[in-house]
């Protein structure tokens, strides 16, 4: 699971680095790809971290698949940015919070 939070975490770099530098409609040749493959690792996050329930990781895997529809519906530079941000801050707390040194 390690690794599909890693891919989670690096898409919502790529697509917070895209709209901050590349113009419309170019950004979205990144952004629709990079939501569609948010939306489907993190529906398959979302299933394996409801049972056992983990609530961070839960939280960020949600948060990967709430980023389609707002990636989908062509939002603006400012909020493209901070969609993807977010969804790779969520990650990396998910990674911090699942890692064995972190339970010690």
């Amino acid at each position: 699971m390690r690794v599909l939070r890693g891919i989670l975490l690096v898409t919502g770099l790529a697509v917070a680095v895209a709209f901050a530098l590349v113009g419309r409609p170019g950004v979205f040749g990144v952004a629709l790809p990079a939501a569609l493959l948010l939306w489907i690792v993190g529906a398959g996050l979302v299933v394996s971290d409801a049972i056992p329930l983990r609530p961070w990781a839960l939280a960020a895997s949600v948060s990967a698949m709430a980023a389609f529809p707002v990636l989908a519906l062509r939002p603006t530079s400012v909020i493209g940015v901070v969609v993807g941000a977010a969804v790779a801050a969520l990650q990396a707390v998910a990674l911090r919070r699942g890692s064995p040194a972190a339970a010690a």
